[in-house]
């Protein structure tokens, strides 16, 4: 099992959050983890019926 011993936010923006986590295992090994957060959203692309895609100026 992974422990939590930092963690650190190195980008911090409405869209899109980044985080460096050192985690430390039971059998002493550490590693650093990079853990991205966004809120849920939706693209979309519009193809046209001979396949070409729109897009708006």
């Amino acid at each position: 099992m992974w422990r939590n011993l930092t963690s650190r936010a190195i980008l911090d923006r409405p869209v899109l959050r980044v985080e460096t986590h050192i985690r430390r295992r039971d059998d002493g090994l550490e590693r650093e983890f990079l853990v991205l957060s966004a809120p849920d959203w939706v693209n979309i692309i519009p193809v046209t019926s001979r396949g070409r895609v729109v897009l708006i100026r």
